[in-house]
């Protein structure tokens, strides 16, 4: 994990010329550290796929997800965003930007889209998890009112039409899939009442020996595959 051009032996590597020239590279960054010797880098190898990883549409979102770093500007992102649009031109590799969408950035879906739009790179919005799965996150960052869902409902809809005006198949996949998951959001961990009981019912769960873990697994399973079926 981490931001791959912030390691020395990842552009050691690049400016390797012992390395096969038939490799093709694949990076996910988030655009802060392109400077115009990694630049010079990328343009003499074969890339496969540069993900940028950008969680906002604006300056204000972006100031209050993203931790600044001596290099982490905006319009310093905008720019990295505007050459890799040039080198995707040259050397025609896959070029994605990337938004985790919370309660704090859920007023940018569209405008997320029409910036990657305009800069030929293919814009992928997905809900953000709650990695520790805890209250004070899921309080902070999925937390939505009706007219926010209703907001991000709309947003997605006209996100549709012009992702599948653009012909970006994997950006309609990911709309479709977010729709899909706030919809489960909003009639189960939007409540904070829910979301603490299943976090104290998991927790007892795993505190069950395994020989009564097993069955209730099997058990799980078989009413989800019930469910799905119907």
């Amino acid at each position: 994990g981490g931001e791959p051009f912030l390691f020395k032996p990842v552009t050691d590597f690049l400016a390797d010329v012992e390395v096969d020239p038939g490799c093709r590279y694949m990076f996910v960054t988030n655009a802060t550290l392109l400077t115009p010797k990694v630049f010079s880098l990328l343009g003499e190898r074969e890339l496969g796929v540069i993900a940028v990883s950008l969680d906002a549409a604006t300056e204000q979102s972006f100031d209050k997800l993203r931790k600044r770093g001596r290099r982490a500007d905006w319009d310093g992102i905008m720019d990295n965003m505007r050459r890799l649009q040039q080198l995707k031109a040259e050397k025609n590799f896959i070029y994605t930007v990337s938004m985790t969408l919370n309660s704090q950035n859920f007023d940018e879906i569209e405008a997320f889209i029409d910036l990657g739009i305009r800069f030929n790179a293919e814009p992928l919005v997905i809900l953000v998890t709650n990695p520790f799965q805890t209250y004070s996150f899921q309080k902070r960052y999925l937390m939505f009112t009706d007219p926010q869902f209703d907001a991000m409902a709309a947003q997605i809809e006209r996100g549709l039409k012009k992702v599948r005006k653009m012909g970006y198949k994997e950006s309609e996949n990911y709309l479709l899939q977010l729709r899909a998951m706030l919809q489960e959001h909003r009639k189960s961990d939007n409540s904070l009442s829910y979301f603490a009981a299943k976090t104290h019912s998991r927790q007892i769960f795993w505190m069950l020996p395994e020989m009564v873990r097993n069955p209730l697994k099997k058990a799980d399973r078989k009413s989800t595959r019930l469910n799905s079926s119907h």
